[in-house]
């Protein structure tokens, strides 16, 4: 696998974070250490965890790794994991949820 992964196009459709979320972020990676690991496509690209894993490259932490078995949709499979627990506006909600289509 590639020390630096490509992010799988469906990791687009989501924000990056940014300033103080993404501080965070890097912070309690830093101070806990990776907790869910980044969900690779079965091509090795990211396909969950875009921010994970950035978190981890700034942190000095290495990055865990879990390769999704392909079952299903991918999309549906990102739309689960992301849309409820992240805290995104209505409107990139909406944004997310059009690109089911």
């Amino acid at each position: 696998m590639s020390l630096h992964p490509e992010f799988h196009p469906v990791c687009g459709l989501l924000p990056l974070m940014q300033g103080r979320e993404f501080e965070a972020l890097v912070a309690d990676v830093r101070e806990n250490g990776l907790r869910e690991a980044i969900l690779l496509d079965p091509s090795g690209q990211i396909l969950d965890g875009r921010n994970r894993y950035r978190a981890c490259r700034e942190a000095g932490v290495e990055p865990a790794f879990l390769t999704w078995d392909g079952d299903g949709s991918a999309l549906d499979l990102v739309l689960s994991r992301n849309v409820h627990r992240r805290q995104l506006t209505e409107r990139q909600r909406a944004q997310f949820l059009s690109g089911r289509n």
